[in-house]
Order: C-alpha cells, then sequence, then structure tokens
C-alpha cells in the first residue's frame, strides 16, 4: 500500500487541473460567440490561455507527487526490512538498544549507517560515538566508590 505524502493528495490536486482545464474550454467556446477584437474577447481568451496553463501545470504536479509517495513507499518498506526507521526523507537508525546480532550485522554490511537519530548519509559509517567519551576517564565516568558496568556495543566502534 502506499502511503501519501503528509498534507498531499494527488487525486485532488488533478481534479483541480481537470476543473480549471475545462473551465478555460468552456470561457474559449464563450468567447467565440462574442464580437471579435473587443477588449471583452481578448480578456477571455488571456484568462481561458492561464487557467489551461494552471490546469496543466497541476496535473503534472499531480502526477509527480503520485511518483514521489510510491518512491517514498519503496525507501520505507526497505528502511524497514533493514531494521531502520524512515523520518520525513531520512534513514535513521531507532533509538535504543540493539542486540548483539543487529549491531554485529550492521557493523558488517557495507554502506553508510549512521548513529541512533541520526540521517544516513556520506560515503562511510558515521561514528555515533563524540571523541570526547573515547578519550578516557571524564565528566561521565564512574565517580569514587562506584563501579562502571559493562557498556553496550555501540555501532562501529570496536568489540571489547
Amino acid at each position: 500500500m502506499v502511503t501519501p505524502l503528509r498534507g498531499t493528495d494527488p487525486g485532488s490536486v488533478s481534479q483541480l487541473g481537470g476543473i480549471l482545464r475545462t473551465t478555460a474550454a468552456a470561457l474559449a467556446a464563450g468567447a467565440a460567440e462574442l464580437h471579435p477584437g473587443t477588449p471583452l474577447v481578448t480578456l477571455c481568451v488571456t484568462t481561458a490561455t492561464h487557467l489551461d496553463s494552471m490546469g496543466s501545470a497541476l496535473q503534472v504536479q499531480a502526477q509527480e507527487l503520485a511518483e514521489a509517495a510510491v518512491a517514498r513507499s519503496r525507501l520505507r518498506e526497505r528502511a524497514t526490512a533493514a531494521g531502520l526507521e524512515l523520518r520525513e526523507w531520512s534513514v535513521i537508525e531507532p533509538f535504543g538498544v540493539v542486540s548483539a546480532e543487529v549491531a554485529a550485522r550492521r557493523t558488517a554490511e557495507p554502506g553508510p549507517v549512521a548513529g541512533p537519530g541520526r540521517p544516513v548519509g556520506g560515503a562511510g559509517r558515521s561514528d555515533p560515538v563524540p571523541a570526547r567519551s573515547r578519550a578516557g576517564p571524564g565528566p561521565s565516568s564512574p565517580g569514587p566508590g562506584r563501579r562502571g558496568g559493562a557498556r553496550p556495543h555501540v555501532i562501529g566502534e570496536p568489540s571489547r
């Protein structure tokens, strides 16, 4: 099933284009019945030409809108099959901890992968762990008397 793009309806856009073109044809036919060369006929013909142009453009846009909805639907299916999410036109990794199998699969798969909540892009994998968190103890390290637990595996970081 193709999910329509938010705030769009290609059928309605196409219908409006058709109505404008039908109105343009009726206006041009009405102008043909008037005395040629009068300012009213010139106005009617000019208006009919513009209405037809706008109707034609709306019908082309409706076709492109329908094609974009199909492309987005296919993208969503592919992202879901890969365990990713689609937000607007960005493919991102979902938030949360992933299983070891999913992390290993994503690490082994070639192609661009982004960190949680970040868009996929670029020629290689982006590193979801900021450099300062890999640099050693810092403000996020456990304080005195507290034991640090095992860190979950982060995609793009070698396992320990």
